[in-house]
């Protein structure tokens, strides 16, 4: 009988190249997604302390986070979507880093950020409509 070699083939240096050059691009968009999460968690926190105020992303009556944040849509589970925001983003970043260090991720995770994703996908779609066809303001974040 004869032996036959069952390790598996190794990966391609141009796949590790893309998923590098993805990941630089995760890194780069989730870290403006994240800054702007954080920015709208730290106005709403400023609109809590002085309701009267306006918001530094208060730029006209179409376009206004004061509009927005004080409408049920902003807070769906109980607390303000941002915060969802800062730890989504935080993955998709961390997940920018991994594929930079070119860490082999196994095919778990590459699920959960899909499930992630799709579910994000969804809500951010729901809150853009609501944001339009309901409240009638659009926020800049």
């Amino acid at each position: 009988m004869t032996e036959t070699d069952t390790t598996p083939a190794p990966r391609s240096t141009e796949l590790r190249e893309g998923l590098r050059g993805y990941g630089v691009f995760l890194i780069i968009t989730g870290g403006i997604a994240l800054a702007s999460a954080l920015i709208l968690t730290i106005e709403k926190v400023h609109l809590l302390e002085n309701p009267e105020e306006a918001l530094a992303c208060d730029l006209s009556a179409f376009v206004s986070c004061g509009g927005v944040v004080n409408q049920w849509q902003a807070s769906v589970f109980g607390f303000p979507n941002p915060l969802m925001g800062i730890v989504g983003f935080t993955m998709v970043v961390l997940l920018g880093v991994l594929l930079v260090s070119r860490v082999v991720l196994p095919r778990w995770f590459w699920g959960g950020i899909a499930i992630g994703v799709t579910f994000g996908m969804g809500f951010v779609t729901w809150l853009q409509s609501q944001s339009i066809y309901d409240i009638k303001v659009l926020c800049p974040y």
